[in-house]
């Protein structure tokens, strides 16, 4: 660490108890020559005039680095403490053979704190980081990747050297740059239909890092072990857009100081309408700024859950989120979103949308009770609408959210607020506008 010193001025004969000096003749000195020394090597330094300059001759020293003038004397002698400063002398005479003359002085110590209070530094995958060793005046680094500088900036996580040296003295210290834990995608698990966050396990953080946090909109919902690579998030019946952000945990049980990107699932409504067209509108997945991976499209697919096949029935821009087509393309099968990013290396990924829920079930005018279904009236209604049939049924709104869920025996009258809902019962949907 640089220290402040302070130059003493005293006469030579105030010396005459230490023993251990270093005398500097100014006629034994050449124009421009450097003395370079040890704080440790002599408890002081002592420069002497030239013999028969009487006071006619003037000492001034600067400071090399700060260039402030730290000594200004006409004594014949003049006395240096031996701390670590650098310094630029300058000798000036009249009437005496040596007239002018500069010359250096540098006292080096090696008083060096270590560089790093802590044994690890995180950041996040991908991105760098700098490392920064003690300052110090005439100290030397070499860093274990071969740089001679006092910072240096690495990207890749592991274990960085650095040996801060001196000739009074070296020290050694090590780092471990470690990697967080990044959210890889925030997705629907088509097999379990639950909220899916998942994360690339590595080899080496698997070494430092021991289980996941998973936060869902800010909150805490859970955690995983590192090694797993996902959590699933069971939010019941409201299968809303969820952002979801990860946080890793140390072996050592501190969380990662760098939180992973947030990234957000994809919810799809979808409704069927009085000509049988399958109507699908969904939110644009969330990313966080800085965030790897870039929307480029989504794909509206047919998922078997039978085969697990997924099956590219259209394609549009990263601009359009609504869809209209026939049932029939999906044949019996699932519809699902699908968002498609690009990750920067030309590698795609793919973030899908909750799952239609017995879509093709879905009826704008289903047949009478007797047929064994049930009946919703009025439809478009005001503030109520009347449901007959026999059996639970399940109101929902255009988010997917459950409203009410209610045993009819015959015929209910339900209030309802102005919007659009959906009415289930017996594997048969309907749709009811309230204006």
């Amino acid at each position: 660490m640089k220290k402040v010193f302070i130059i003493a001025l005293m006469l030579f004969c105030g010396m005459a108890k230490s023993q251990n000096y270093l005398s500097l003749n100014i006629s034994e000195i050449s124009n421009g020559q450097t003395f370079e020394f040890c704080a440790t090597t002599y408890d002081s330094i002592v420069l002497q005039k030239e013999q028969g300059c009487n006071n006619q001759a003037i000492w001034s020293a600067i400071n090399f680095y700060t260039q402030e003038l730290v000594l200004q004397s006409q004594d014949v002698m003049v006395y240096i403490p031996n701390q670590s400063i650098s310094l630029e002398i300058t000798y000036y005479a009249q009437g005496c053979s040596i007239n002018y003359r500069t010359f250096y002085v540098v006292i080096h110590d090696f008083d060096v704190n270590e560089p790093w209070s802590q044994d690890h530094v995180w950041k996040r995958t991908g991105t760098s980081t700098n490392l920064s060793a003690t300052w110090g005046n005439n100290l030397s680094y070499q860093w274990s990747t071969g740089e001679t500088y006092r910072d240096i900036t690495v990207t890749e996580p592991g274990t960085y050297w650095v040996r801060i040296y001196n000739d009074c003295g070296e020290l050694y210290d090590t780092i471990r740059v470690r990697d967080n834990v990044e959210v890889y995608r925030a997705t629907v698990d088509l097999e379990t239909n639950l909220n899916k966050t998942t994360w690339q396990v590595t080899e080496g953080q698997a070494d430092y890092i021991s289980e996941v946090k998973v936060y869902r909109d800010g909150l805490l919902v859970g955690t995983a072990p590192y090694e797993q690579g996902y959590y699933l998030d069971a939010i019941g019946s409201d299968n809303a857009a969820r952002n979801y952000r990860v946080v890793g945990v140390s072996v050592e049980g501190e969380d990662c100081p760098i939180e992973s990107y947030e990234k957000g699932t994809i919810h799809t409504t979808y409704y069927q309408d009085v000509n049988g067209n399958l109507n699908m509108t969904w939110n644009v997945p969330y990313v966080e700024e800085g965030a790897q991976g870039t929307l480029t499209y989504f794909q509206i697919c047919k998922y078997d859950p039978s085969t697990g096949n997924l099956t590219v029935v259209d394609q549009v821009n990263a601009a359009i989120t609504d869809y209209t087509c026939g049932v029939n393309q999906f044949d019996g099968g699932y519809a699902v979103i699908a968002a498609v990013f690009n990750d920067g290396k030309g590698v795609e990924e793919l973030s899908f949308s909750n799952l239609t829920t017995e879509i093709l079930g879905i009826e704008e005018d289903g047949p009478s009770t007797s047929s064994g279904t049930f009946i919703v009236y009025p439809n478009p209604a005001k503030d109520r609408v009347t449901i007959e049939g026999t059996g639970k049924a399940i109101i929902t709104n255009a988010l997917g959210q459950t409203i009410l869920t209610k045993e009819i025996d015959g015929k209910a009258t339900i209030e309802l607020p102005r919007g659009m809902y959906f009415v289930k019962m017996k594997g048969v949907t309907r749709k009811i506008v309230v204006e």
